[in-house]
Parts: structure tokens; sequence; C-alpha cells
């Protein structure tokens, strides 16, 4: 090891736990992601031979266009290539998650300045099941924004597919769009780590233990640091500071959900996704307080968010209340704490 790596791990173990660049302002962010509000667009495209080549690789761009109106009532139309994406949805979704290539230089002063890339979760099938699995997967990101800004914005859409050689039926659904990683990291005055992976001990201590926690809370164990499964890695643009911090994403086989298709990560202690199990590697008792400190802070904003979203039914979001009530329960609790985070957690000598 010389003298450089030895320094940067070195800076990477002591930095302090509430520096961790939050003094910071972040960035503005884009107009896509400035409102919660739903927004309907309207998509043309080969809609029908999208479906059907789902499952070609490399995924297959379709030229179109993307309209809708804006404030004034003015329609405003975009040129734009669609791509499906994803691995398990693929498989499992007869509409699966997309990819919306913009002309970048084209969006300007429109709802989708500073797109590029930009992914939709979409419907996946046409039922009132998949519909609340869409619903609750949104939810989850925007409890998520409420614990901190290193975490993805998200915007609710209504979604007209409309096949443009009128060979299919308009398809009519719900989607929401995901901020793009480098829109996500400049946000935040930082830039993504192209890396495949990462000790835990290298990662900033605060962000990760929100992180961390945050998992537990919705009952994910569908992620990992060492190959970066379903996480992102940022860093602070400062040249004075090192602080890494990892951004999760992708929690459709969190409990929450609870998905069909869901499934525990193979060779964890549990049987089905609604089990609890702490993932994150262990911190001191200081930590985990600061961190649940932080969560009882929180909570009202978050359970805010679950009595405003709007296409949950009264069902689910009772049930989706009373998942997290337990969670609650186990971190205020002693023994609860005892039995389950720090019962389960990683030493920092652990790699898995």
């Amino acid at each position: 090891m010389n003298w450089h790596q030895i320094f940067l791990l070195t800076g990477l173990l002591i930095v302090t736990w509430t520096g961790l660049g939050y003094a910071q302002e972040p960035s503005v962010t884009d107009p896509l992601f400035g409102s919660d509000s739903l927004i309907e667009i309207n998509i043309v495209a080969n809609i029908k031979g999208l479906l059907r080549t789902k499952h070609k690789l490399p995924e297959v761009e379709y030229p179109g266009y993307l309209w809708y109106l804006n404030k004034l009532g003015d329609t405003v139309s975009l040129k734009i290539k669609i791509e499906t994406r994803g691995i398990t949805r693929k498989k499992v979704c007869f509409f699966p998650p997309v990819r919306l290539n913009f002309q970048k230089k084209k969006v300007k002063n429109t709802l989708f300045e500073n797109q590029d890339k930009l992914k939709l979760v979409t419907h996946c099938r046409e039922t009132d099941r998949f519909n609340s699995y869409l619903n609750k997967e949104y939810l989850v990101y925007r409890m998520y924004n409420e614990l901190t800004d290193y975490s993805y914005k998200v915007r609710m859409l209504k979604v007209n597919y409309i096949d443009s050689a009128r060979a299919l039926d308009t398809i009519k659904d719900y989607a929401f769009a995901i901020e793009h990683k480098d829109r996500m990291a400049e946000r935040n005055q930082s830039i993504v780590l192209d890396r495949k992976g990462i000790h835990p001990k290298l990662l900033s201590r605060y962000p990760y233990g929100l992180m961390s926690m945050y998992q537990f809370m919705i009952g994910n164990t569908d992620w990992n640091e060492p190959s970066l499964h379903n996480l992102r890695l940022i860093k602070l643009k400062d040249p004075t500071r090192i602080d890494i911090v990892a951004v999760p994403y992708d929690f459709d086989f969190c409990g929450l959900i609870n998905t069909s298709y869901a499934s525990p990560t193979e060779g964890l202690s549990i049987s089905k996704v609604t089990e609890r199990l702490y993932r994150g590697k262990c911190l001191t008792s200081e930590e985990y307080q600061k961190v649940i400190e932080t969560f009882n802070q929180k909570k009202d904003n978050m359970f805010a968010i679950c009595d405003k979203e709007g296409n949950l039914t009264e069902k689910e979001r009772k049930s989706v209340i009373e998942y997290l009530d337990q969670f609650y329960s186990i971190i205020n609790s002693k023994n609860g704490l005892d039995n389950t985070v720090l019962r389960s957690c990683r030493p920092d000598a652990s790699y898995h």
C-alpha cells in the first residue's frame, strides 16, 4: 500500500460523524422533480414492437416522441427513443420498466430540462395488485427523501402509451420517473464513483447508518456493498473532503411492498421478505442513537407522506402504517434493538 492509499484509507476512517457534507446546500432540483403533483404525459412509439422484443439483448431502442401540456395549456413535443430495461421485472411484467432517451439540447426550458436517459418504473401488469406494488415503491423512495438528500427523487406520472402504428390499443396507466444518477449526484454537489464494489468501512458512517437502518425499516435485504448491488456510490466534489456515500435504489424486493415474485436474499436466516433482517455493519451505540434520533424526528413527515399518497387504498395505507409502526417499536425498545439490529449487524472485519 502506497502513502496515497494509506492517507485515503485513514481519512475515510476518521471522517467526523456529523460533517459528511450536510452543511452544503444541495443544488437546485430539476423541474421534473421539483414538485410532487401528478402529471400526465403521452408517449408515441412502436409500443407493440417494444413489448415483443423486451427480452432481446442488447435492448432495442424505438424512436418516438413524448408530448404533454405545459402550465399555459400549450402542447410541448419532444423527440425520444424508448427501450425496455431491468432483469427480474422483464421476466414477470407484461409491461416492463423502460428508459427514455431524450435529445438533451432540445429539452431546455421544458419540464424535462437536464434529462437525458430517464428511467420509468411502470405498472408491470394491469391489475390492482401490481398497481399497489408501484404505489408502494414510489412511497419508499419518497420516504427516503425525507431522511436524506442523498437519495433519488421521483415523480409520479399518468402515462398514455400510444402505438405509432395503431396496431395496439393505447395503454393508460401510472408510472414514476427516477432521477438520473448524475443529476442526483450533481444536486448533492458530488460525482458518481464508477467502481464495482466497496468495503462498508470506507463509507461515511452517518449516511451509511441511515441507509442501513432504512433498509431494515422497509424490510429490504436485496442490497450489498461489496458488489454494489442496488447501491450507487457518490463522492463530494469538495477536494478537501473524501466522504463516500452509498445511495440505495430498486426496492421491489422489500417487505413493505411484498411483491408476489420477491424472495429473501439466498443464504439469509429469513424465509419471507416481510421478516426484517438488519444487514448493515455494526456501529457504535452512540452512532445508532444518532440514527434512531433522526428516524424519530422524521417519523411524522414519513407517515404524512403515507397519508397523502392518493393512489393507496385505505387497506394498503393501514398495512404500510402497521409495518412501519413495528419498526419504530423495535428501534425504540432496548430489547428490540438488541435482538434484531445488534444481533445481526456485521463486524467491520466482515465483507459479506
